[in-house]
């Protein structure tokens, strides 16, 4: 209580934006990530191989219509995302790779925003590589690798978070971006880590007679929303 009774009550303090309420640590462990996605993985294999499969055939179904890549698509990827967070949480159902056409509308457009600002900022550092290639020269072919290396690692990487950002916290492609961008700026070193462990995990199920990318992958993508559960927390 203020020691003026007569004075006028105190402003509240402002509230965080969307893209900076975090209730986690700000930071993970690769460890929890991999025991995380181990676990939930070969505890749900079933639902994941079923849920994969059907999500998987119905985005071909639609990419063969060429529409259907762009009205569903994206939505799907939406329902994936929510299936994966869900997962970790301990509450995933079948059901949720459609939760992408609940409030349809507004869940495409949201998505097919971040692709295309994803496409747009990933263009131009893959440009080179492409210009070589289609002039068929090894030198451009090469200096453009390693820009296209170098900038998924100081910027792609960085963002990887953004669609898990735009599911979990129901945000727009730009706020998605910007969490994304925020949260792991203080944690570089260890984001790039992740998507180096994770790219081991999936390239040792190519290893084990390509039957194991069956688990390798959900537990691979499973590490990155352990990462991201350990960091922000829960809305």
């Amino acid at each position: 209580m203020p020691d003026n009774v007569y004075s006028p009550p105190a402003s509240p303090a402002p509230r965080p934006s969307s893209s900076e309420s975090f209730e986690g640590s700000g930071t993970f462990s690769i460890g929890q990530c991999f025991s995380d996605g181990w676990n939930k993985t070969l505890a749900n294999i079933g639902l994941i191989l079923i849920a994969g499969l059907v999500s998987t055939l119905v985005m071909v179904l639609a990419g063969i219509t060429i529409i259907g890549y762009f009205l569903v698509v994206p939505v799907m990827t939406w329902g994936m995302v929510r299936f994966a967070l869900n997962l970790h949480d301990g509450c995933a159902q079948f059901g949720d790779i459609f939760s992408g056409f609940t409030n349809y509308g507004d869940k495409l457009l949201k998505s097919a925003a971040l692709f295309l600002l994803l496409l747009a900022i990933s263009l131009p550092a893959n440009a080179v590589y492409y210009l070589g290639a289609l002039n068929h020269n090894t030198s451009m072919i090469v200096v453009g690798y390693v820009i296209m290396v170098v900038f998924g690692l100081v910027v792609m990487t960085r963002l990887y978070f953004a669609f898990v950002f735009m599911v979990d916290r129901n945000m727009g492609a730009q706020d998605s971006i910007k969490a994304s961008w925020n949260m792991t700026g203080p944690i570089w070193g260890p984001t790039v880590l992740l998507a180096f462990v994770s790219g081991l995990v999936s390239m040792a199920g190519v290893l084990a007679l390509v039957v194991g990318l069956l688990v390798s992958i959900p537990v691979s993508y499973l590490m990155w929303i352990s990462a991201y559960r350990q960091a922000v927390g829960k809305p």
